[in-house]
């Protein structure tokens, strides 16, 4: 078991553990658009370069107002570090926290406060993507049942395909300060899509206009805003 701040250093010691656990903490600044949540999909696959036989199992952040880090993840934020996790190969999930017990505690160096967080929202929010990832373990699990399916994004996205039973599951995550699309052809939709997260729909017409979907003959296209994550599956 390994795990390092600097993702480079990893090139030195991989060899000698079985389970690398990066340290996903984008989150250090109160302003957003200084924290980059994108380069934990960076990090994840610069380890699977270095070695795609070691078993990844990042460390998330869910702490803040720490020393070195002004505030904790948003609950949004810290879903999309879970959900790159996940669609970037992790096969277990680590979250770093402090208690959610308010007040603050002394190090032993004498030196230094850590701050022990009370923040529901991000509790509640852990708990539940716990609850929505762990039905799919079988799924990360296993790398055979990874597929490709074509799709077209105006620019980068962080995505992930599934085939099993004949089933295709999509994740998606959007780390990027902007609004993304991805578009691929509505064949792999036969008789049902649904979308498991954020909410339960189920779509059966292959007609569909409406919010961020739009389902025809030839296409489904999902618009993607920053820190959207979905789980679709098609059958």
């Amino acid at each position: 078991y390994l795990t390092l701040f600097n993702p480079y250093k990893f090139k030195d010691y991989i060899k000698y553990c079985d389970i690398v656990a990066p340290i996903l903490y984008p989150v250090n600044k109160i302003d957003e658009n200084l924290n980059h949540l994108e380069q934990c999909g960076i990090v994840l696959r610069l380890i699977k370069q270095l070695d795609n036989k070691k078993r990844i199992w990042p460390i998330v952040q869910a702490f803040g107002e720490g020393p070195n880090w002004e505030r904790q993840p948003t609950p949004d934020e810290f879903t999309n570090i879970a959900f790159q996790a996940v669609i970037n190969n992790a096969k277990g999930l680590l979250f770093y926290s402090f208690a959610s017990a308010g007040g603050k505690i002394l190090m032993p160096s004498g030196k230094t406060f850590w701050y022990l967080l009370d923040d529901k929202l991000l509790v509640e929010r852990m708990k539940l993507i716990i609850s929505v990832l762990k039905p799919f373990t079988k799924l990360f699990l296993n790398d055979k049942l990874a597929v490709d399916y074509p799709v077209e994004i105006n620019g980068a996205l962080e995505y992930k395909w599934f085939k099993k039973d004949n089933i295709y599951y999509l994740f998606i995550t959007n780390p990027y300060k902007d609004t993304r699309y991805i578009s691929f052809e509505s064949k792999i939709f036969n008789t049902v899509m649904r979308m498991i997260y954020p909410e339960p729909k189920v779509f059966k017409s292959k007609t569909f206009k409406k919010q961020n979907i739009d389902i025809n003959e030839n296409s489904i296209t999902i618009e993607v805003k920053y820190l959207d994550s979905y789980i679709f599956t098609f059958e």
